[in-house]
């Protein structure tokens, strides 16, 4: 259940929000009048190392698969750099 709650409640009680949070509820906190975070317990089950492995490897995958091209390695840092700079912002070398 989410339930909203101002700082100014949680100075005034901090070990009674923490109760009320490790209970499951699910807090959203108000901060100058705007929702600032939502406070929920963490997972008590950690994901499985394996399978943060599996997540990563796909993750990296993923990545390489949208990569563009390869470096060339005649080049410098700053040259090429120059080079995706000017593709992104339209800008001409001299």
């Amino acid at each position: 259940m989410n339930k909203t709650i101002s700082m100014q409640e949680i100075r005034k009680d901090v070990p009674g929000f923490l109760e009320r949070i490790a209970a499951g509820d699910t807090i959203t906190v108000i901060y100058h009048s705007r929702p600032l975070v939502t406070v929920q317990k963490q997972a008590e089950i950690a994901e499985d190392p394996r399978e943060q492995v599996k997540r990563i490897l796909a993750a990296s995958e993923k990545a390489r698969a949208s990569a563009k091209g390869t470096l060339d390695p005649n080049k410098t840092i700053k040259q090429l750099y120059a080079e995706t700079a000017g593709e992104k912002y339209g800008i001409r070398r001299r």
